[in-house]
């Protein structure tokens, strides 16, 4: 069970989209009403690890971190729902809530939905700390230091690379 440092595999590289800046260490992520933005890092290989991130939720539509991602592919999702496909777990963040999803190609699964905890919420442009644990079927999610879900998916994705995303009308910062 590692520590995953965005060094390992190399920077994030943007796989999907165009609006993004890096200004002093911190990436913003935004897409318009009709694009969607996605970065990547690490490999399809890496397998258990922890990994924390820092985010500020600039403008909230839809937005958040994936994980264990691979088999990843885009069409115009204006012609095809879900136009975003991939496998692995995408972890939604939005003022009010966090959710853990699971994604096998079009097939979607909610896991698990949480309020976040006193102290932890992403509204009013705070900055949060979102930690994530992987090691095996076990999924944990800690808001500042406090766990906020966790799960065991019997029928795990087991590595994959790991992203940042936002779609339709959001910009969200990351940091460290």
């Amino acid at each position: 069970f590692g520590v995953f440092t965005p060094t390992e595999g190399g920077a994030f590289a943007c796989v999907l989209g165009s609006n993004y800046s890096v200004m002093g260490g911190v990436g913003t992520v935004t897409s318009t009403s009709d694009n969607r933005t996605l970065f990547v890092t690490g490999s399809t290989g890496r397998s258990d690890y922890e990994f924390s991130v820092d985010v500020k939720i600039i403008q909230n539509s839809l937005g958040g971190i994936l994980f264990r991602v691979s088999d990843y592919s885009y069409s115009d999702y204006k012609k095809v729902r879900n136009g975003t496909r991939f496998t692995g777990y995408f972890l939604a963040l939005n003022n009010s809530y966090i959710a853990l999803w699971r994604y096998d190609q079009g097939k979607q699964e909610q896991l698990k939905i949480a309020k976040a905890p006193n102290g932890s919420s992403f509204a009013g442009q705070n900055v949060v700390t979102v930690t994530v644990k992987a090691k095996g079927g076990a999924i944990t999610v800690s808001l500042n230091g406090e766990e906020t879900i966790s799960v065991f998916d019997p029928e795990a994705f087991l590595s994959g690379f790991i992203g940042l995303y936002t779609e339709a009308d959001t910009s969200f910062a990351f940091t460290n």
